[in-house]
C-alpha cells in the first residue's frame, strides 16, 4: 500500500509539472476549439457520402437474418498496397461461431472490389453476390455451437475505391494511405460482418506497402520486415474486441517517438505518435497532454481498457479525426487541439471496449467523449471552467439525441449526438450527484458490457442503480424526445405572517417539444444573503408558493447553469392561476372556482368563446366558476378572460381544455345499465371460461383494484347475494 501511495504522488507531481510547462489555451480558445473538432470530426466521418454514388439507405444497418445466425470470432487481414499499379490485392479470414442453424455466409463487401475466389475451411466454395453482400454457399446446413472460416480473395483499384472507407492521397508531396470506416464503410475496403453489434474477439493484420513508408496499426506490432523488393511487410496482432469500423490502417512518411504514461516503479503504458513531419513541429506542443489525459481519464473512468497493447496517435488525411481503437488518427489540422486529443483518447473506452450496439445509440460514444473534455478542463481548472465550457457548447435545436434514421452517415454524426449528448450527462450529474454519477459510470465500463456493445437503456440501468432512482423520465425526454425546455418565470415577495411569501411563477413556452419535467436549481437573495432551493417542474404553468423569514430581493434562475434551458424573467401581473382544469364525470356534477393572482381585486371574469360541456354553464363577474352536470363525455376547448381593477386595467387570457370521462358502472359488466346477477355470471364467465370481456373493459373491476380477476367475481357475487360492499 505505501508503495501504491508513493507512486500515485509520483504521477501527480509528474503531471503537474507538465501541466506547468504547458498551459492550457484561454477558456474561449477552448471552446472555439472544441466547436472546431466536433464538425471537423462530423464532416470527417460524413465525407464519404458526399464522394458516393451509392443509395446507401439501401445498406442493412442491423446486419441480415443470415448474419444474425453467426458471431464473428477472429479476422486475419491480409492487404498488399501496390501503388505503383494503383491496386490493393488482399485476402480476408472471418471465423465465426453458429449461433442458429446456417447453409449461406452472408458478408458484407461493395462491388466495386473484385472477388478473385473464395475458400471455405480451407477448400473452394461456391458463392453469389450483389453490390452490397457476398453469400457464400456453406458445405452444409451448420448447428449452433459449430464453427467455420471463410477466406476472400480480392482486388480493387485504388482509384475505385478512393475515399470510400480509404483514402489515397498525397500531403507535403508524398504518399499517403488511411482509412475512415465509421459508421458502414469498412466494407468498401475489406470483407466482414460490417455492423457494431458483432465485434470480434482478436484481430491479425499483414500489411505490405512500399518500403520508404511506415503502417501504424491497432493493437501490438508483432512484425516489420523488409521484403527487399522494395515492399515490406507489418504485422499487427490485436487480442481485445474490436469492431470493423475501428480498424485501422495509416501508411505514410512519419515522424516518430513516444512518450509512457501511468508510470509506476514496475510498469507503464507506452504512447506512441506517429505524426507527418511537416506537422511534427506542432504535436510536440500539444502531444504531451494525452499523457496528462491518460492518467486523468484513467483516474475518472477506471483502468485503460488496453494497457496490455499500446496507445498511439497517427497522422491521416481525412477532416477531424477517428478513435480507431488503440491508435486514433488525427489529421493534420487537428494535431494542435488539445481537446480533440482527449476526446478521441476518451473513446477508447467510450466506442472502442464499450460500442454502441447500433447507430441509433451513437450518443453513447460521441456525446460521452464531448463530456470527458469538460472533465478533464474541470480536473485541470476547476469546476467552474467546467460550467463554462458546458455554456460553451449549448446546443439548442428540435431535434432528438436518439437518431431514428440510421439511412445517412449525416443524421447518426450530427452534432447534436456530440454536444447536447454531453449536456445529457452534465443534466444527469448534477441531478443525481458526483458520487452516484461517477460510481454508475465506472460500474457501467466495469460490468459484463466491457469490450461489447450497449444501448442507452443499459446505460440507463446502471445509473438507477448507482442513484437508487427511477431516471426513465428523464432519458425518455432527453434522448428520446426532442428540443429543451424554454422558461418564463415571474415573482412577488409579500408579507405573510411573521416573514414573508414568495409567489413564483414557472411557465414553460416551448412550441415544438413537449412539456418537460426537471428539478430547477433557484438561488434566492435576501438581507441575510442567499437561499439555494431546487424546485421540481413538470407542469407548463406552475405557481410555487415558499414561506421565508426574509423577503427575496432578487432571483437567479438556474445559477449554475446545470439544466439545457432557455430561460426569462418578465414583471410579475395578473395572472390566473387555474391552468389544468380537474377532470369530470357524465352525469356527475362538477363545480370548479376559477383563481387568480396578482393584479389590484376586484376581478372580472368574461367567457370569450369555445365549447363549454353541456349540462355546464360558466357564473362569471367577480369570480369565475363552471358549474352543472356534464352529460356527455368528450373534450372541450374554450377562452376565458379575468381583468383587474387597475388604471388602466390588467388582463389575462388563458385558453382551456375540460375533459369529460365516460361514467364507469362498475360490475354492469354487460353495459345493460342494470346491476344483477347476469354480471356476476358474466364476470364468472370471462375470468373462468374465457367468455367476453366486460363492457367497457374496465367495467369488470368490481374492486378497482386496477385489473380484473377472480376478486372481482367475489366481490361482486358478495354485494349480490351477501350484502357486501357496493362496487366502486
Amino acid at each position: 500500500m505505501i508503495t501504491r501511495v508513493i507512486a500515485l504522488i509520483a504521477v501527480m507531481i509528474l503531471s503537474a509539472s507538465i501541466v506547468k510547462a504547458r498551459e492550457l489555451p484561454p477558456m474561449d480558445q477552448l471552446i472555439a476549439d472544441a466547436h472546431a473538432a466536433h464538425e471537423a470530426c462530423r464532416e470527417g466521418k460524413n465525407a464519404h457520402q458526399h464522394q458516393s454514388q451509392i443509395d446507401v439507405a439501401k445498406l442493412p444497418r442491423g446486419g441480415t437474418v443470415d448474419q444474425e445466425k453467426y458471431d464473428v470470432k477472429y479476422y486475419d487481414l491480409d492487404f498488399k498496397f501496390d501503388r505503383a499499379n494503383a491496386l490493393l490485392i488482399g485476402n480476408v479470414a472471418m471465423t465465426a461461431n453458429v449461433t442458429a442453424p446456417l447453409s449461406v455466409c452472408e458478408i458484407d463487401l461493395f462491388g466495386m472490389l473484385v472477388v478473385d475466389s473464395i475458400m471455405l475451411n480451407g477448400a473452394p466454395a461456391t458463392y453469389s453476390r450483389d453490390f452490397l453482400t457476398i453469400r457464400v454457399n456453406l458445405d452444409r446446413t451448420y448447428q449452433a455451437g459449430e464453427k467455420f472460416t471463410v477466406r476472400t480473395f480480392y482486388r480493387a483499384n485504388e482509384e475505385e475505391i478512393n475515399f470510400w472507407g480509404l483514402h489515397y492521397t498525397e500531403f507535403d508531396n508524398k504518399p499517403i494511405i488511411g482509412n475512415l470506416s465509421e459508421p458502414f464503410y469498412a466494407r468498401s475496403w475489406w470483407p466482414g460482418k460490417d455492423h457494431p453489434n458483432d465485434k470480434a474477439d482478436s484481430l491479425d493484420f499483414h500489411i505490405t506497402y512500399p518500403s520508404e513508408l511506415f503502417c501504424a496499426s491497432n493493437g501490438t506490432m508483432i512484425s516489420d520486415v523488409d521484403n527487399l523488393d522494395g515492399f515490406r511487410t507489418t504485422h499487427w496482432s490485436v487480442r481485445y474486441p474490436i469492431a470493423t469500423y475501428l480498424v485501422s490502417v495509416a501508411i505514410a512518411e512519419f515522424d516518430h517517438w513516444r512518450d509512457w504514461a501511468l508510470k509506476t516503479e514496475t510498469d507503464s503504458l507506452p504512447i506512441d505518435y506517429w505524426v507527418y513531419p511537416a506537422v511534427t513541429n506542432i504535436a510536440q506542443q500539444t502531444y504531451p497532454y494525452s499523457v496528462i489525459a491518460m492518467d486523468t481519464l484513467s483516474r475518472i473512468f477506471g483502468e485503460y481498457p488496453f494497457k496490455n497493447e499500446k496507445y498511439a496517435m497517427s497522422c491521416f488525411m481525412w477532416g477531424g479525426a477517428m478513435e480507431h481503437q488503440t491508435n486514433t488518427s488525427m489529421s493534420p489540422g487537428t494535431v494542435g487541439n488539445v481537446l480533440i486529443i482527449v476526446h478521441e483518447l476518451a473513446h477508447q473506452w467510450w466506442g472502442d471496449m464499450i460500442t454502441t450496439r447500433d447507430w441509433h445509440h451513437i450518443w453513447l460514444n460521441e456525446g460521452f467523449a464531448t463530456y470527458t473534455e469538460g472533465l478533464f478542463i474541470e480536473s485541470l481548472l476547476g469546476k467552474e471552467e467546467l460550467t463554462n465550457y458546458m455554456t460553451g457548447i449549448e446546443f439548442f435545436n428540435n431535434g432528438s439525441v436518439y437518431v431514428y434514421d440510421t439511412t445517412q452517415s449525416g443524421n447518426i454524426l450530427d452534432l447534436i449526438v456530440y454536444d447536447k449528448g454531453a449536456w445529457v450527462l452534465h443534466m444527469l450529474r448534477n441531478m443525481i450527484g458526483d458520487e452516484a454519477f461517477f460510481a454508475g459510470l465506472r460500474n457501467y465500463g466495469d460490468s459484463p458490457l466491457k469490450y461489447g456493445t450497449a444501448v442507452t437503456e443499459d446505460f440507463q440501468g446502471y445509473m438507477e442503480a448507482a442513484s437508487g432512482m427511477d431516471l426513465d423520465w428523464f432519458f425518455q425526454q432527453w434522448i428520446y424526445g426532442h428540443g429543451n425546455p424554454n422558461y418564463v418565470y415571474s415573482w412577488q415577495c409579500v408579507p405573510s405572517g411573521d416573514g414573508y411569501r414568495l409567489d413564483l411563477i414557472i411557465e414553460q413556452i416551448q412550441n415544438n417539444a413537449g412539456t418537460f419535467t426537471m428539478p430547477i436549481p433557484m438561488r434566492f437573495e435576501t438581507a441575510n444573503g442567499s437561499i439555494d432551493d431546487t424546485l421540481w417542474n413538470d407542469k407548463k404553468f406552475t405557481l410555487y408558493q415558499i414561506e421565508l423569514a426574509d423577503s427575496v430581493t432578487a432571483i437567479a434562475f438556474d445559477p449554475g447553469n446545470v439544466v439545457l434551458e432557455n430561460s426569462g424573467a418578465v414583471p410579475f401581473a395578473l395572472t390566473m392561476v387555474s391552468r389544468d382544469l380537474p377532470e369530470g364525470t357524465e352525469n356527475t356534477p362538477y363545480y370548479e372556482v376559477l383563481d387568480v393572482i396578482g393584479g389590484t381585486p376586484p376581478y372580472n371574469w368574461a367567457f370569450l368563446g369555445g365549447d363549454l360541456p353541456f349540462g355546464t354553464n360558466f357564473s362569471g363577474g367577480e369570480q369565475g366558476i363552471i358549474s352543472g352536470t356534464p352529460t356527455y363525455p368528450a373534450s372541450y376547448y374554450f377562452t376565458l378572460r379575468v381583468t383587474d381593477s387597475a388604471v388602466p386595467p390588467d388582463t389575462d387570457r388563458v385558453s382551456f381544455e375540460l375533459i369529460i370521462n365516460e361514467k364507469i358502472n362498475y360490475g354492469d359488466c354487460n353495459n345493460d345499465g342494470i346491476l344483477n346477477v347476469v354480471d356476476a355470471v358474466y364476470l364468472v364467465n370471462y375470468v373462468f371460461g374465457g367468455g367476453p370481456v366486460p363492457i367497457p373493459a374496465v367495467a369488470g373491476d368490481a374492486n378497482c383494484s386496477g385489473g380484473v380477476t377472480i376478486s372481482d367475481a367475489v366481490y361482486l357475487i358478495q354485494f349480490l347475494f351477501s350484502g357486501g360492499p357496493a362496487p366502486c
